[in-house]
């Protein structure tokens, strides 16, 4: 077995075990005996827990990928907007248990350690996705943008208990928008302005009007 599938198997675990008992109260050794895998095995392709949960992420990101579909005529915002709900529409099935990975994240100071590097990486990952250079100096601006962004949303997900995800649409399309009002300020609004202009630049995302929330 090698170190991809020792890491999908404690990844499998994990969604598992965090689904019933909170992510804090599982060990390595937990994912491990679970996954029927050797403690020894677990450790050579994780460190801890991080890399369990950098798995996982990378799961999602992927799975955005696969389902994402790029409009050509869309605007820079609305194609963004599209990604980065596709990512959250992957989590959403995983819920009890990536609610508890991101509690135990806040807790716990190794895993906060890389919480926001694995987030810029799946930044990174939705932004090239949507058509978007993140390469550079000014790809790196918009990383760092983005990643604040997808912060937000990632909270307002948490709270997105209705089952239709209007709390996180609102708040992510909320905040790209304010990006787009500060042409000039920031890349990403400069690429956005640029595709389609002011005014289709305030067009609705493919997704239709979000609740407010």
């Amino acid at each position: 077995m090698d170190k991809k599938q020792i890491l999908d198997r404690l990844a499998d675990a994990a969604l598992a075990g965090a689904g019933a008992t909170p992510f804090s109260q599982l060990s390595l050794r937990d994912l491990a005996d679970a996954a029927d895998i050797s403690i020894a095995d677990a450790c050579a392709a994780a460190n801890d827990k991080s890399a369990v949960v950098d798995a996982l992420a990378r799961r999602f990101d992927r799975a955005a990928a696969e389902t994402f579909e790029l409009e050509p005529d869309a605007s820079i915002r609305e194609r963004v907007f599209d990604a980065a709900m596709a990512r959250f529409d992957a989590m959403e099935p995983h819920r009890a248990a990536l609610k508890s990975i991101i509690e135990a994240e806040r807790q716990d100071a190794g895993l906060m350690l890389h919480a926001w590097t694995r987030l810029s990486r799946t930044a990174r990952w939705l932004l090239e996705i949507a058509g978007m250079d993140a390469s550079g100096v000014r790809g790196a601006a918009r990383v760092q943008g983005f990643a604040a962004i997808l912060a937000r949303a990632t909270r307002a997900w948490m709270r997105d208990d209705a089952g239709d995800l209007a709390r996180t649409m609102a708040t992510l399309d909320r905040r790209l928008r304010d990006v787009e009002d500060w042409a000039g300020r920031w890349p990403f609004a400069r690429r956005a302005q640029t595709d389609r202009g002011d005014e289709d630049a305030h067009a609705e995302p493919n997704r239709g009007e979000p609740a407010q929330g």
